[in-house]
């Protein structure tokens, strides 16, 4: 089961992490 919060915050995350150093995880 994946909290609400996580399954939002999740994206931002992954879009920070690739603009940043360009490895999409």
């Amino acid at each position: 089961q994946i909290p609400v919060e996580f399954r939002e915050i999740a994206p931002k995350i992954r879009q920070t992490c690739l603009r940043e150093t360009g490895v999409d995880i």
